[in-house]
């Protein structure tokens, strides 16, 4: 190449690189969190993020939309420059609003603190033991009642002193739930299926086995009622999930071995299903 031909090339490379790593956009993260308890994420919030300069408080273009992880983490990315108006809300807290302005590649991280509004509580019986929960766990709880899954309180958890909540798991008949990954005994009618950890799931049911894996029924989990395994995903898989939840977060956790127990609306993709809630 001559030197001329090499000079065109790399000024055009340096007035084009400018434009594009313009074009990403800035960045708004943060993280939810409730009041007074650093520690303890808001999980399942939903984030909403909306350009404040519009024709009407009706016109919604531009508005994201996302959900806090188990962490209490959210993202939104390739913003332009401008205001906008965040606003963070889950049922058994306050709502969160709040101006955010970003220019250029800004990025900017918030900490999201959201006050436990004031609720009323509900109760049921189960084998003669009165429970009291905040009304917004009454399906979960209601289920509990009917006894078709194994059921773990706060108060039960809390008496364990588990570390983690996979030392929860181990404590059911046909589960194995250990620093490699979780199984359990009668997921797709294997001995032992392994959902943690490399190992892929696998199948005895000839139609599971024709899916590929990320199509294949799996344990899936359920924080605060949305779904946060992700087939295919190693790192969103039951296993991973669990082991970044602390039991001091949860106020009642639903497990379901064998696609019979599970309920209806968890059906999807699940050979066992594990549902938690969180305080």
């Amino acid at each position: 190449m001559r030197p001329h031909s090499a000079l065109a090339v790399g000024l055009a490379l340096f007035a084009i690189s400018p434009c594009a790593m313009f074009a990403q956009g800035a960045r708004i993260a943060g993280r939810a969190r409730a009041i007074g308890d650093s520690a303890r994420a808001v999980v399942g919030a939903e984030v909403t993020l909306l350009p404040a300069e519009r024709e009407s408080v009706r016109d919604t273009s531009g508005l994201r939309r996302a959900l806090t992880e188990t962490d209490g983490s959210f993202r939104f990315t390739g913003l332009a420059d401008g205001l906008y108006q965040l606003r963070v809300r889950r049922i058994g807290f306050d709502v969160r609003d709040m101006d955010v302005r970003v220019s250029g590649q800004q990025d900017r991280t918030l900490d999201i603190a959201m006050g436990i509004a004031a609720q009323q509580l509900g109760s049921v019986v189960i084998s003669g033991r009165t429970f009291e929960f905040p009304l917004r766990y009454a399906e979960a709880y209601a289920r509990m009642s009917h006894e078709t899954g194994d059921f773990f309180t706060h108060e039960q958890i809390d008496s364990t002193h588990a570390i983690d909540l996979k030392s929860i798991l181990q404590r059911l008949p046909g589960v194995q739930a250990n620093d490699r990954g979780i199984n359990f005994q009668r997921c797709q009618g294997n001995p032992f299926v392994k959902v943690g950890g490399s190992a892929a799931p696998t199948s005895l049911n000839p139609q599971a086995q024709s899916a590929s894996p990320a199509q294949a029924a799996q344990v899936q989990v359920y924080v605060d009622g949305v779904r946060a395994s992700s087939p295919g995903d190693p790192d969103r898989d039951a296993f991973h999930i669990l082991k970044n939840i602390s039991p001091s977060a949860v106020q009642l956790m639903e497990v379901y071995s064998g696609v019979a127990r599970i309920p209806g609306r968890y059906l999807a993709d699940a050979c066992a299903v594990i549902l938690i809630w969180t305080k």
